[in-house]
């Protein structure tokens, strides 16, 4: 019986083996020219006596045993009273504009609405910052201590009480004498003034805004019985929209620098210094200027250059607490020695029992 099936074709058969074969043939080439490149410089050197063990070099080390201290710190002073004085500035304001008998009292009260939020926020910020550098922690009694009523509060690092009063002495010298910047450097310690500014000027721009407002609060009161037409309404508005906005801009002022102050505690707890601190570029400029205030035979870790500072404070160990109102901030550059050390892999080897009948090897 004949099959209906069609026969193979056979042309089409070793058509396929031959393209098969000619590709296989092809890559074998390729991969065979690659090993010969990779492989053309190795050499393969026969270790006539050896111990049992082959020591490979890996790669080479520094002992380190002193540090350069970077210290700076930012100043804290109470916020809650200019928090409270705003607020209070702002319920004045809000009832001038319940004084309003128009269709514009409804925009006046839209324009405060947000900064009651803003008010409150500020307050929870300021309850996160009491808690944190509050001693009264149960948890961690060990690590936050009372000194003649001045409360001393470790957020991360190694340092005890004396080490924190040294720091804080040495603050407090820099401040009052330039020259013994360079006393302390005698010792690896080096003092950066406060990169964070904003409270001085902050608390500044608060006090003059509460004077402002005071002034223009009773201006208003007066110009409020002289209302008679529906200009004089639009012009009072105006006057308290800009009040407005003046609380506004302190309110935000104060928020600016709680979210500053908290991120600069909060990323020092997990060892990482937060650049409000002290910048990369600034802490670059610090050490460049005064590198050559090191010691005989030590240098730092890494090449110093903006491309590496990363590296150098991914090295360092960082340290900070609360004192006498101030954060301070300790991050501590290892300073390696100048002598280099090479670090071997060892690789045991298959010793033979009898050089003269080679049949059983030991591993060591």
């Amino acid at each position: 019986m004949k099959s209906n099936q069609p026969l193979p074709n056979l042309y089409t058969f070793y058509t396929l083996i031959y393209n098969y074969t000619t590709f296989t043939l092809f890559y074998f080439i390729i991969f065979r020219a690659l090993c010969t490149e990779i492989y053309a410089d190795s050499k393969i050197t026969p270790i006539v006596h050896s111990p049992g063990i082959y020591f490979e070099p890996t790669t080479n080390i520094h002992f380190y045993n002193d540090y350069w201290k970077v210290i700076t710190h930012i100043d804290l002073i109470s916020l809650e009273p200019y928090l409270e004085n705003t607020e209070i500035l702002l319920r004045k304001t809000e009832s001038l504009c319940d004084k309003i008998h128009s269709q514009q009292l409804i925009q006046c009260k839209d324009v405060s609405s947000p900064l009651d939020v803003l008010l409150q926020t500020n307050y929870i910020k300021l309850q996160s910052l009491s808690h944190l550098i509050s001693n009264k922690t149960p948890t961690k009694v060990k690590r936050s201590l009372e000194f003649g009523g001045e409360i001393l509060k470790f957020f991360f690092g190694t340092l005890d009480a004396d080490d924190a009063r040294k720091y804080d002495d040495a603050i407090e010298s820099c401040q009052k004498s330039e020259t013994e910047l360079f006393h302390l450097m005698k010792d690896n310690i080096h003092i950066v003034k406060s990169t964070i500014n904003n409270f001085n000027s902050t608390i500044y721009k608060l006090n003059q805004n509460e004077i402002k407002l005071n002034a223009q609060i009773n201006n208003m009161n007066e110009i409020l019985f002289e209302i008679k037409q529906t200009d004089d309404v639009l012009y009072y508005i105006s006057r308290i929209n800009s009040l407005l906005n003046i609380i506004e801009s302190s309110l935000l002022s104060i928020s600016n620098l709680l979210d500053t102050t908290l991120n600069a505690i909060l990323f020092s707890k997990i060892n990482i210094l937060h650049p409000s601190v002290i910048s990369p570029l600034s802490l670059f400029n610090e050490l460049s200027t005064h590198s050559n205030q090191l010691k005989k035979r030590l240098d730092f870790p890494v090449e110093l250059n903006i491309d590496t500072i990363h590296s150098l404070i991914d090295v360092s160990q960082l340290s900070s607490y609360y004192y006498k109102n101030k954060i301070v901030f300790i991050l501590q550059v290892p300073l390696i020695t100048a002598d280099k050390f090479i670090v071997y892999k060892n690789i045991p080897l298959p010793t033979p029992h009898d050089d003269s009948h080679i049949q059983t090897f030991a591993l060591i």
